[in-house]
């Protein structure tokens, strides 16, 4: 078998060692270095089109990583790069106040996405969970929250809890994905304080494996949520999209 060849990466680590001087860890974001081959990453980008990318040194890959999900349509993609300049240099963008475009977005996601009748925007996915946590909190005048797998880094879902002070979550309860009778055991206790069970709808802690549902494990929290009163909450930062146009909840055929 052919020995692989070491890849040239002497500008990459040359501006390693530079943003370690203004960057805590060099990189920002969650891909670490300790994470990676010593030597082999961190890897500087310079360009993207399409599936794949070039880094400051020439080398060129084909990208799984995709922005973590949203650059499902490669880099570059003319027709979304015209569209977005295009309101930029005709339009504007970042108003105070709101154009037609949240209609048309809002009217056209409520005809794709099984639950979504009404829409609001944000930035982030933990802005997202963060604030269907809140709203659910709000409707339902609970505080307790069941949930499964990850929903970014905010003080009541993140992975590590140093610097976080306890009561804030400490009406949070993890439960594993695919195992529909320790959550019903959780309910049994707490099910009358519960104001949301919030999961993704495929399994993917942080740093897994990809799990699949298995029959009935998606029907069996849905009934649960209504039997308890609490509001079921699918995060489909990942799915949305992808895996159908309506996401997870269309293909499953298990609505949030």
């Amino acid at each position: 078998m052919k020995e692989a060849q070491k890849l040239n990466l002497a500008k990459s680590m040359e501006l390693f060692e530079q943003a370690k001087n203004f960057v805590p860890g060099g990189v920002l974001g969650a891909r670490r270095p300790g994470d990676f081959i010593p030597g082999e990453y961190p890897i500087f980008l310079e360009h993207g089109k399409g599936g794949r990318v070039t880094d400051v040194d020439g080398n060129q890959y084909i990208d799984f990583l995709c922005g973590y999900g949203p650059i499902i349509l490669g880099y570059r993609e003319e027709e979304v790069d015209e569209a977005v300049a295009r309101q930029i240099r005709e339009k504007g963008f970042c108003f105070s106040l709101t154009q037609r475009y949240q209609n048309e977005l809002a009217q056209r996601l409520s005809q794709i996405v099984p639950c979504s009748q009404l829409s609001i925007f944000l930035k982030t996915g933990s802005d997202a969970t963060t604030a269907s946590i809140r709203i659910a909190r709000a409707f339902t005048g609970r505080l307790k929250v069941m949930r499964c797998g990850y929903h970014g880094w905010h003080d009541w879902c993140v992975e590590m809890k140093g610097g976080i002070p306890q009561k804030l979550y400490e009406d949070v309860y993890e439960f594993h994905y695919n195992d529909l009778d320790q959550l019903a055991d959780l309910m049994r206790k707490h099910g009358d304080q519960t104001a949301a069970i919030i999961m993704t709808p495929l399994g993917h802690h942080l740093h897994q494996k990809m799990e699949e549902p298995k029959p009935g494990f998606l029907e069996g929290v849905r009934q649960l949520a209504d039997r308890y009163g609490a509001v079921l909450i699918f995060d489909e930062v990942r799915t949305g999209f992808r895996l159908a146009l309506g996401g997870a909840q269309q293909y499953y055929g298990v609505a949030p």
